[in-house]
């Protein structure tokens, strides 16, 4: 009888296999398209930052409303009617707006003079002065200067008694036996500040 011989088969080492494997993937990545892979994710543009544009500008004296946005240095004043102006600090006072701070300072001017005796009327005045010189300031941004009729004796002076003096307000050495020394000497000092157009200078009488 004749032997039949298997037919032997062939053996694959695993490291041959794996060698294969790899060579084959690589082979396949290398073939691959640029336009299979999945493209990155541009970052999103970011906004552009929104600037407020500044207020316009407003000459003293132009109508404006209370809640209106102004430029700096410029405020809105109530007059007694209700309607509001602008006020602008290096700019005059409008017409009105000084009219109704001149009423207001003569009014409490008057009021201090009138109270108590000569001995204290001095101080009186004075205190007006300095209260009526931070309100109207506040109320308009202006440098306030009042020039006030008191009752004293001026530094220097050889009396005996107590008289009327004019005083401007915080000007050294400026008080004078008349109105209009005094005013002088305010004017005077007012011209002298780096500011001058940012400063108002409000008289009082007797």
């Amino acid at each position: 009888m004749p032997r039949i011989t298997p037919t032997k088969r062939p053996v694959v080492h695993a490291a041959a296999a794996a060698a294969v494997i790899g060579l084959t993937a690589g082979v396949l990545a290398g073939c691959s398209s640029p336009d299979d892979r999945t493209p990155e994710a541009e970052p999103a543009a970011s906004a552009a930052p929104v600037t407020a544009s500044a207020p316009a500008v407003v000459e003293a004296g132009a109508p404006v409303t209370a809640d209106q946005p102004l430029p700096e240095y410029t405020k809105a004043y109530e007059l007694a009617d209700g309607t509001s102006v602008a006020v602008v600090k290096d700019q005059p006072l409008p017409a009105p707006v000084l009219a109704e701070v001149q009423a207001q300072v003569q009014a409490a001017m008057s009021t201090a003079l009138a109270a108590g005796s000569d001995e204290s009327i001095w101080a009186q005045t004075h205190d007006a002065s300095k209260q009526l010189s931070g309100r109207v300031g506040s109320a308009t941004g202006k440098r306030v200067l009042i020039v006030y009729p008191a009752v004293g004796m001026l530094e220097g002076e050889n009396v005996e008694n107590n008289h009327r003096v004019w005083i401007p307000r915080d000007v050294p050495g400026g008080g004078s036996n008349t109105q209009q020394g005094a005013v002088d000497a305010a004017n005077a000092y007012v011209a002298s500040q780096a500011d001058p157009d940012e400063w108002v200078v409000i008289v009082a009488s007797e």
